[in-house]
């Protein structure tokens, strides 16, 4: 394992290792962080995998590089959009700062813009509950009941 990926595996396990169902997902984990990266984008899109399988969640990923497409900013977004035949957009509240909202319209493609509130949930260390950690925090924490949790079911 090469020192930047053990290193933030180190990291992981030290903070987690007490966590309720730090030991259901910590081999797949581990796992990932032992293999090779040619590089970021590799290791992300792998990263982004496992997550999807671990909550449950059957999605299948498509690369922009793979669509034949080009652009910036809120205009590589319509391509991508239009590329997949998609009529909405999901995004971030962020979104709100770059998309072109008047050319989704004109083009037929709704925005929506995510405003997420994490539901609280008990996590491995004293103290009040802190938000927005990572799904890895919620997994290590929750386990199977995370995507409950994800969708604000406040009972998981």
């Amino acid at each position: 394992m090469n020192e930047a990926p053990r290193k933030h595996w180190r990291a992981l396990e030290w903070n987690y290792r007490k966590a309720p169902h730090f030991a259901t997902y910590a081999d797949a984990f581990r796992e990932l962080y032992e293999r090779p990266w040619k590089g970021f984008c590799e290791l992300t899109c792998a990263f982004i995998e496992l997550l999807l399988r671990l909550l449950g969640i059957p999605r299948t990923l498509e690369r922009t590089s793979t669509l034949g497409i080009s652009g910036e900013s809120s205009g590589l977004v319509l391509a991508m959009c239009q590329a997949v035949g998609a009529d909405t957009y999901l995004s971030g509240m962020h979104g709100k700062d770059y998309l072109d909202v008047a050319e989704f319209e004109r083009q037929g493609i709704r925005l929506v813009f995510q405003e997420y509130v994490a539901a609280p949930y008990a996590q491995c260390w004293p103290g009040p509950f802190i938000p927005n950690l990572s799904v890895v925090d919620l997994l290590f924490n929750c386990g199977p009941d995370s995507l409950k949790v994800i969708a604000g079911d406040r009972s998981a």
